[in-house]
Formats: C-alpha cells, sequence, structure tokens
C-alpha cells in the first residue's frame, strides 16, 4: 500500500489563493514604489538644476500656508463664541501676523527664500552643536564611549562649521538634497520593479 495520502483540493485552492493575495499585494508596493521613486528623482533633478526656482517655488507655498492657516486663526476666533476673550484675540493677532508674513512672501518671494533657507541652515548647525555636546556626556553611559565621543565631536565640528559660513554651508546642504533625492529615487524605482519577482 502507499503511503502517499490523497490531496486535498482545498489546500491547493488556499495555495493559489495565498500566491494571488501576495501577487496583488507586490503589485501595489511595486506601483507605489515607482511613483514614489519618479516623485523623488523629479523633484532632485529640479532641486538641481533650478535652485533659484524651487526655493522660489517652495516659499510661495508658504507664503500661501500662512494666509490660509491666518484665515482659520481668524474664523475660529471669530465663530467660536466659547472661547475666552484671551484665546480670541491671541488667534485675531497671529492671524494678523501669518497675513503680514504672507504678504512679506509675496512681495520679495526670492529674497525671503533665501532668508529662509539660512535661518534653517542656521537653526541645523545649532541643532548639531547641541546634539554632539549630548553626545559627549552621554558617552560614559553608553557601552561605546569611544563611538559616541567621535559622533559628538564631529556634530559639533559640522555645527561651527556651519554656522561660520551659513550662506556657502545652504548651498551645499541644498545641492546634498538634491542628490540625494535623486539617487534615493532612482533606488526606489529599482527596488519597486524587483519587489516580489522571483
Amino acid at each position: 500500500m502507499s503511503d502517499k495520502k490523497p490531496i486535498n483540493p482545498d489546500v491547493i485552492y488556499h495555495i493559489e489563493d495565498d500566491d494571488d493575495l501576495f501577487e496583488s499585494v507586490a503589485k501595489l508596493v511595486r506601483r507605489g514604489g515607482v511613483v514614489m521613486g519618479i516623485v523623488e528623482l523629479v523633484l532632485g533633478v529640479v532641486m538641481l538644476f533650478w535652485p533659484h526656482k524651487t526655493l522660489t517655488a517652495v516659499t510661495v507655498l508658504l507664503g500661501v500656508g500662512l494666509i490660509i492657516a491666518a484665515i482659520i486663526y481668524l474664523v475660529g476666533a471669530i465663530e467660536t463664541p466659547i472661547l475666552p476673550p484671551g484665546w480670541r484675540t491671541l488667534g485675531i493677532v497671529c492671524s494678523v501676523l501669518f497675513v503680514l508674513g504672507g504678504i512679506a512672501i509675496f512681495k520679495a518671494p526670492q529674497a525671503a527664500g533665501a532668508s529662509l533657507a539660512v535661518f534653517v541652515t542656521i537653526v541645523l548647525g545649532m541643532l548639531w552643536i547641541v546634539d554632539g555636546i549630548a553626545s559627549l556626556f552621554q558617552s560614559s553611559f553608553t557601552l561605546t564611549p569611544v563611538a559616541s565621543v567621535v559622533y559628538g565631536l564631529v556634530s559639533i565640528l559640522a555645527g561651527i562649521v556651519v554656522l561660520a559660513a551659513p550662506a556657502q554651508s545652504t548651498v551645499f546642504l541644498f545641492m546634498f538634497v538634491a542628490i540625494a533625492l535623486i539617487v534615493m529615487g532612482i533606488v526606489s524605482i529599482v527596488r519597486a520593479l524587483t519587489f516580489g519577482r522571483k
């Protein structure tokens, strides 16, 4: 007598269902990955070849966001009767400040974009210094104190360099982000197209 058991057709059906489900999920992942990769790639190319226009466009979008936020604050302050007078006044003041900020951006978007980029770079430099100091203080409490000290010193040095030359650092960081987006976009597309392939 043969020891082989008859194959249950229900088991085959479930296996085929699992394969179909995996393929459906893989298709969704591939499509999403390709779309994300294309977006990253295009954004990186635009930032790399048209940095000033990209920065201006981002700044204009920020101005639009400020105007929208001003409207939301103003409507909230007027249409919400349960708010205390202090909160209502604060909402109106915030809306006025947001409107003024939006108007300032629209009047000189290129200058505002450059100033914003330099400001972000300066903040990043300060954060690197603070992070480096924190890493030095934490080095005695970690299992790898040498790595923590090296990380802290490099972080502090990078922050000092950025603060010493914020304008040049802004250009470098902008180009670095653009190139990184291009590389990540290409990698995302390749990974998406090969995901789930046997």
